[in-house]
């Protein structure tokens, strides 16, 4: 029998949607190092929730549709893109001073606008919030989601079938 984590990812993968450790919080935390690429890694995942208590707040786990995973190059892009677009649309009493800060994104490079707009460039668009640990285990590890992965499929569904799995599997009866 598969944890419901497992589980739960395992229905993800399903339904194309790629997870990983919530990046925005290694990125805030120092840990920049185990920022994973998106994907099905499962390892991975869990040996950074074993190293790093992450924010539950945000969701811990992010989750995003394969089809809108986006490139390093065009993350920047669409970052530098709406830097560009706020300045175009501010009000400057001084139109040379407009043109100083468009030049001034324009130029920017990638670190740096990575260091500006972290939660624009690690974000997700679905999240989880698992606690694995104060003494939590399975279904009460699982604390929320986004309900936005119900349009993949039911989580509660998958979660109360994966419950009475549980049950008849302490029972000896799988």
């Amino acid at each position: 029998m598969k944890s419901l984590l497992r589980t739960i990812l395992d229905e993800c993968e399903k339904n194309k949607l790629m997870y990983r450790a919530n990046a925005y919080d290694l990125y805030n935390n120092g840990c920049r190092d185990m920022v994973v690429p998106w994907g099905y890694d499962f390892t991975a995942l869990a040996e950074t929730m074993s190293e790093v208590e992450l924010n539950e707040r945000r969701g811990n786990i992010q989750i995003i549709p394969e089809s809108k995973v986006k490139s390093h190059s065009e993350l920047i892009k669409e970052i530098k893109g709406e830097e560009i677009e706020d300045i175009q649309n501010a009000w400057y009493s001084d139109e040379k001073e407009r043109e100083t800060q468009f030049n001034k994104i324009k130029n920017m490079s990638d670190e740096v606008i990575i260091n500006l707009n972290p939660e624009k460039y690690y974000c997700g668009h679905y999240w989880i919030i698992w606690t694995n640990y104060g003494g939590n285990e399975n279904i009460d590890c699982f604390t929320d989601y986004d309900t936005d992965l119900d349009k993949y499929f039911d989580v509660n569904k998958l979660i109360d079938k994966w419950e009475d799995q549980y049950c008849k599997f302490k029972l000896g009866l799988i």
